[in-house]
């Protein structure tokens, strides 16, 4: 993807991607700059308000099956394992 779409794309997002990436809702989050997908864009296809998607990015958590949905809608499968410390 080329930078300017990137660009268009990250003032849709309502955070900052440049920032140290969360734990939780990173990889969702590139999921959409890879795909090109706003979160606007998102929201309207899991049936939901942007705000509230927006909010699950804002505050780094989502439940399991929101990130799953997630998933799914861009075309994604995900994989959970548990990792020893």
């Amino acid at each position: 993807m080329d930078e300017n779409k990137k660009r268009e794309i990250n003032r849709n997002l309502p955070i900052n991607t440049n920032r140290t990436p969360s734990k939780r809702m990173r990889p969702a989050l590139e999921a959409l700059l890879d795909e090109g997908v706003s979160i606007a864009d998102l929201a309207e296809k899991m049936g939901m308000s942007r705000s509230s998607l927006s909010r699950w990015f804002q505050i780094d958590d989502a439940k399991l099956s929101g990130l799953e949905e997630i998933g799914k809608v861009l075309g994604y499968h995900v994989e959970w394992k548990f990792v020893k410390d």
